[in-house]
Order: C-alpha cells, then sequence, then structure tokens
C-alpha cells in the first residue's frame, strides 16, 4: 500500500481470511477508514496501527479477538466496532482514554464480565455505546461517569449483572435511548 498518501483513504478488507497484520499499514497516514471485518484475526500486535494517526472509523467486528488491541496512537478515531469478538474478562479503568474523538463505541455480542470504574475515561464526546449480549456481571460505581454526551447506551441482554453499585450510572445525564431488555436488575445485588 506503499504510495498512497496523498488524499483520504478508505480500505475495506472485509471477509478475507486474514489471520495476520504486522506493520501492513504502515506509511498510510492519510487511512481515514479500515475495515477488517469478518476475518480470522485473534491478535493484533501493538505496532499494527502506530502511524494511521488520522483514522476516523475503524472496524475490528465478528473477528476472533480476545483482547482490546492497542489503539492509543488512534487519537482522532471517531467509530470503533468490535463487535462479536471473544473479547472476555474485565474493561479496565482508562481503556480508551486517549481516544478523546470517540462518538461510537461498539462492544456488542462479546464476553465481557465486568465493567470497572472510569472505565470509559476520556470519552467525553461519545454518543453511542453498545454493550448488549455480553456476560457482564459487575458494573462498579462511576464505569460511565465521562460519558455527558452519550445519547444512546444498549446494555440490553446482559443475563449475568448481579452487583450493580448504586452510582455505576453516575453521569449519563443525556441519555436519549437506554435498552434494558433481559438485564435481570430486579434480582440484582445493589452495592452503595
Amino acid at each position: 500500500f506503499g504510495g498512497m498518501t496523498d488524499k483520504k483513504i478508505s480500505i475495506n478488507l472485509h471477509d478475507l481470511g486474514i489471520s495476520v497484520l504486522g506493520t501492513t499499514f504502515n506509511g498510510l497516514f492519510n487511512l481515514d477508514t479500515l475495515s477488517l471485518s469478518r476475518n480470522k484475526l485473534s491478535r493484533i500486535d501493538s505496532d499494527t496501527f502506530t502511524e494511521l494517526v488520522n483514522l476516523t472509523v475503524l472496524n475490528l467486528s465478528y473477528n476472533q479477538l480476545s483482547a482490546i488491541p492497542h489503539l492509543k496512537t488512534l487519537t482522532n478515531l471517531e467509530i470503533l466496532n468490535l463487535e462479536n469478538n471473544s473479547i472476555r474478562g474485565t474493561l479496565f479503568s482508562n481503556t480508551f482514554s486517549s481516544l478523546t474523538k470517540l462518538k461510537q463505541l461498539n462492544l456488542a455480542k462479546n464476553n465481557l464480565e465486568t465493567i470497572e470504574s472510569h472505565a470509559f475515561n476520556g470519552l467525553a464526546s461519545l454518543q453511542s455505546l453498545r454493550l448488549c449480549h455480553n456476560n457482564i456481571g459487575v458494573l462498579q460505581a462511576d464505569a460511565f461517569r465521562e460519558l455527558s454526551d452519550l445519547k444512546s447506551f444498549e446494555i440490553h441482554y446482559n443475563h449475568y449483572l448481579r452487583v450493580l453499585d448504586a452510582n455505576a450510572f453516575n453521569g449519563l445525564a443525556n441519555v436519549e435511548s437506554l435498552d434494558l431488555e433481559k438485564v435481570f436488575l430486579g434480582y440484582s445485588h445493589i452495592r452503595n
């Protein structure tokens, strides 16, 4: 892909059976949109996206990722789709803190179990968050504190939600659409 740096670039590598990326995208400073959906990616090296400083859209949906890839250099990213991977366990504090321009984040259909306090720090511009169809059992206090611009929040079909801190939803003052279908909050243990 070398030499394609004069104007904004969009690359769609959808459904090609790709399992390894390496530094394939080095030199593509003007890459704006990258779709790698429906491939066989199970991990992404920490330097794979290092030079993609102007990337605004990254679609990694329907792969086999078990962890959120290193995205700290993608400071212009506005849309991140990680739907239907195998991302499991805990979403730690400050996971996305460098992605300050992010507007849409899709983590649906993974295996997330815990959302830590301040997991979404730095995402004050986020407008849409999808956490549906996970295995979330614990929402810690202030998990969503930074999401003052959030309009749409989908957390439905998380059947295991049992430990919900009373302050878990702090910061969601502007939410216009909240989907809690099949989230059994009535049976949850509310902690203060």
